[in-house]
C-alpha cells in the first residue's frame, strides 16, 4: 500500500508494517504520536524516510501470539 493510504490507516489506529521491517516490527499512532512495537515514541520518523521505498510497501501488521494470527 502507499504511504498516503498508510497514513490514513495509522490515524484510524491500525498497526502497519513495511517491507523493510522485520516480521516483529510495526508502527502505530497513540495519543497523536507515532510509536513502534515497543510503544516508544518515534520522533522524526518521516523526516529521514523520504525516498520511493517509503512511499510504497506498507501493509497491515498481522499480530501473532503463540503462533496464532489475530
Amino acid at each position: 500500500m502507499t504511504k498516503k493510504r498508510a497514513l490514513k490507516l495509522l490515524n484510524k489506529g491500525r498497526k502497519l508494517t513495511h517491507i523493510s521491517f522485520t516480521p516483529e516490527e510495526y508502527i502505530y499512532m497513540k495519543d497523536g504520536k507515532l510509536r513502534d512495537e515497543k510503544n516508544q515514541h518515534i520522533q522524526g520518523f518521516w523526516t529521514i524516510r523520504t525516498g520511493y521505498t517509503w512511499r510504497v510497501g506498507w501493509s497491515i501488521h498481522k499480530e501473532t501470539y503463540n503462533g496464532k494470527s489475530y
